[in-house]
């Protein structure tokens, strides 16, 4: 959440220049946020931003509204730091300012640390001991982006190993026995094939398309992966319901679902699936791609509210995009950017 507030206004600041002292002071309140909520000395997980933090809250009140939070409490997912230190590489660049650098070198150091000779991290750790509570393994396409950043940056090989590590793991791990697993911080961890989701298939594609263009066996796997997103969580119609209860009637369609264990349209899930479709537009030049990624960006218009510019994060119910508690602010900041970038795609192509 924090972390996208970094990315946010650091991007605002170069898309308005006349806001760019508050965005960029914005972003500097947010990380600064961060680093007084991360634990530092003796700490066995020094430097890395909790998960979870609920310093100054009410813990009823909080176990009434999200008792899957409050669940999660003593714990970090190790796919978190890894975005947080995304965001303090970001405002450092933007910014200049050392202290932010030098806090996503702490969290790219323990990393380094704790690597596992796959090329990944476990999963979730027990904050009090630092010790792995699962072996469940992180999938998470953004230690590839971070680790690739920071070599730019710094030029030290050590990243650009960890990055190829991380790359070597889902290439040849995950692409082999598609255990796509769903790995989201208010959802226990999983057994194999039991949760799958979308999101590191759709940043293969991603990958793919940017980098690997040329290599004719690597784009027949990104088809491959394009039907495996789709086939599992694109809906382009009516589905049949499994809620009894009808909660969660009506969902608005075309549009992504998140996970097995969230099996209902997200704004975020579908924006990644549309990021994904453009890819594999500017991949093959199948119209057809470009065409589906309009169809559920059209979705994500209609939900959004017209007087505020809010878009709802669940794609359920009447009036979705009413109040505030459907809402989170990630979410609507990954899919605010995807449009931006299906706004280029499309004004290029026209």
């Amino acid at each position: 959440m924090i972390e996208s507030i970094i990315r946010a206004m650091v991007y605002y600041a170069k898309l308005e220049p006349s806001n760019a002292e508050n965005a960029l002071n914005l972003a500097r309140r947010a990380a600064d946020y961060l680093l007084s909520i991360t634990p530092d000395g003796d700490d066995p997980l020094a430097g890395l931003p909790p998960t979870y933090s609920f310093d100054g809250l009410n813990a009823e009140s909080v176990n009434k509204v999200a008792p899957a939070a409050q669940r999660c409490v003593g714990t970090t997912m190790m796919i978190y730091p890894v975005a947080a230190g995304a965001g303090f590489l970001m405002l450092a660049e933007a910014t200049g300012e050392e202290k932010y650098m030098n806090a996503a070198l702490r969290i790219a150091n323990f990393y380094k640390e704790n690597v596992l000779p796959c090329g990944s991290w476990y999963l979730l750790y027990d904050c009090k001991t630092g010790k792995p509570l699962t072996n469940n393994i992180c999938i998470e396409f953004r230690f590839v982006e971070f680790f690739r950043k920071l070599y730019d940056m710094t030029g030290d090989k050590t990243w650009h190993d960890l990055e190829l590590g991380h790359y070597k793991y889902i290439s040849e791990v995950c692409l082999k026995n598609y255990n796509w697993e769903g790995q989201f911080e208010d959802v226990k961890v999983s057994g194999n094939y039991q949760n799958l989701t979308h999101f590191a298939a759709n940043k293969m594609i991603a990958y793919i398309s940017k980098y690997l263009s040329d290599d004719e066996e690597m784009v027949a796997e990104a088809v491959d992966l394009m039907r495996y997103v789709e086939d599992q969580f694109v809906v382009w119609s009516e589905f049949p319901r499994w809620d009894p209860n009808k909660v969660y009637e009506p969902h608005h369609t075309p549009s992504g679902l998140e996970q097995y264990f969230c099996y209902v349209p997200i704004d975020s899930s579908t924006a990644t699936i549309l990021n994904a479709f453009a890819d594999m537009y500017l991949l093959r030049k199948d119209r057809l791609y470009l065409e589906k990624a309009m169809a559920l960006a059209d979705t994500i218009t209609r939900m959004q509210d017209a007087q505020t510019g809010m878009i709802p994060t669940f794609f359920i119910g009447e009036n979705c995009a009413e109040g505030r508690r459907n809402f989170w602010i990630n979410c609507q900041i990954h899919t605010a950017f995807t449009l931006l970038r299906l706004a280029d795609l499309t004004e290029a192509e026209n």
